[in-house]
């Protein structure tokens, strides 16, 4: 997975949705391969992200 790549291309993020699932979990957050760097994503954003990776269904309602 490459140290940086634009998550505004859907085709990057399903080449590498695995990785991007990976590093927006919480085992990562207190590290600095956390992703994004800044921290500045929602959790519901994050859930976004894995739900159009994954596709699967996505609620903004439902804090996990």
């Amino acid at each position: 997975m490459s140290t940086v790549f634009p998550l505004n291309l859907a085709q990057t993020i399903l080449d590498n949705k695995e990785g991007i699932k990976a590093r927006m979990s919480s085992q990562y957050w207190p590290t600095s391969l956390y992703m994004p760097i800044v921290r500045s994503m929602s959790p519901s954003q994050v859930r976004l992200i894995n739900a159009f990776a994954f596709n699967t269904p996505w609620d903004p309602n439902i804090n996990i």
